[in-house]
């Protein structure tokens, strides 16, 4: 996962998480690191299971979404 930041926010975050793996030690900081990834793996689970809509076109050719028999213009 790549998010980017702004520099002056980039600078913010460093900042902070120099400061949490200074206050929780080494073990401390990859316990919670840990943890984020869990809660990360978690969520892209879900976000996987989760169908997609499906997509046709009508005869415009316009894309159509059709959800529950109903079809709309995307």
């Amino acid at each position: 996962m790549n998010i980017k930041l702004h520099e002056d926010k980039h600078e913010a975050f460093n900042d902070r998480w120099e400061d949490l793996d200074v206050a929780t030690g080494r073990d401390g900081f990859s316990e919670l690191f840990s943890h984020i990834r869990m809660i990360y793996a978690r969520f892209k689970a879900i976000y996987a299971a989760i169908p997609e809509p499906e997509v046709s076109t009508c005869h415009s050719g316009r894309a159509l979404e059709t959800t529950n028999q109903e079809e709309r213009p995307v």
